[in-house]
């Protein structure tokens, strides 16, 4: 049986939106128009074909360049950043490729989280602020100088043993929480001294254009899960003699530009952690796999 997942109305319509410079966030969730039926999981040796439609899709969007749009967008956020007294700046470049945001809520079961207006890659200021936070914690910042500069959080909720001790147990979670300054000072949420802004993918200049390897920001990637069986239902044991099965996804490649603004001397305190936690640790999923690794451009 097959899925209709796009009204037969548009589908004429929608096939010229399919160019060089479409919008990827309505390709991931309106690129395919229909789904080859229930039994198929989107593999590439899926029988039913979703595999094969799945894979034609990401390598369409593999091949979509930054249009005119994006680069004068993208020009405008430069020069309205460009103050330094309030924002400090950071051109990194990606050592490998990056998994930001890997969705779900499409039939092709991947992506990466893009702009919505234009469609480009974009890193949350949220995923750039925790994982500096994180740094600041490994080089030994004090507690204080971590909710100063990147304001508080809530305390994690202690595990209960049953629904009857879970009153006292939030209490106990509580009256802990305090003893930290950090959870302290999460119970009077403060903001930091810092704004995390989103990281803009990085157009490159016209004289690259040629080089399809830096003028792309998505690049087509491969996960090869080999136990199907336990991954889904946990109804069979893993096996050393179960086979790879090919998944395509979808990855991002190139610079990105980060900016923090803020206090100038706090400022440049974020600008090193920021910098020191992309390098050494990365961003986003399968960093210990080598994932979201950055080096300066």
């Amino acid at each position: 049986m097959t899925f209709e997942l796009r009204r037969r109305a548009l589908t004429k319509v929608g096939e010229p939106v399919q160019r060089a410079t479409a919008n990827t966030g309505l390709l991931l969730r309106r690129g395919l128009s229909e789904w080859p039926g229930a039994g198929n999981t989107g593999d590439v040796d899926d029988s039913g074909g979703a595999g094969i439609a799945k894979a034609a899709l990401i390598s369409h969007i593999a091949g979509i360049l930054p249009d005119s749009g994006y680069c004068w967008a993208y020009r405008r956020w430069c020069q309205a950043t460009t103050d330094d007294t309030r924002f400090v700046s950071l051109e990194l470049r990606l050592l490998s490729r990056l998994y930001i945001g890997v969705v779900r809520d499409n039939p092709v079961e991947t992506g990466v989280t893009v702009g919505h207006a234009w469609g480009m890659p974009l890193i949350p200021g949220s995923a750039i602020k925790g994982v500096a936070r994180q740094a600041a914690r490994q080089v030994g910042w004090p507690p204080e100088a971590i909710v100063l500069l990147f304001g508080s959080e809530p305390p994690a909720p202690k595990p209960t043993v049953d629904g009857a001790r879970n009153a006292g147990a939030e209490s106990s979670a509580g009256a802990e929480a305090t003893d930290s300054p950090e959870s302290s000072a999460a119970l009077n949420s403060e903001s930091g001294l810092i704004v995390f802004h989103d990281a803009w993918w990085i157009p490159c200049p016209d004289t690259d254009k040629n080089n399809t390897d830096k003028s792309r920001p998505f690049v087509e990637e491969v996960v090869t899960p080999h136990h199907r069986a336990y991954y889904g239902m946990g109804g069979a044991h893993a096996s050393d003699f179960d086979s790879p099965i090919p998944a395509p996804q979808i990855a991002v490649q190139g610079r990105f530009r980060f900016v923090l603004e803020g206090p100038s001397v706090w400022r440049e305190h974020a600008r090193i952690l920021v910098c020191r936690a992309l390098t050494e640790a990365g961003i986003g999923s399968k960093t210990t796999s080598g994932y979201g690794l950055f080096e300066r451009s």
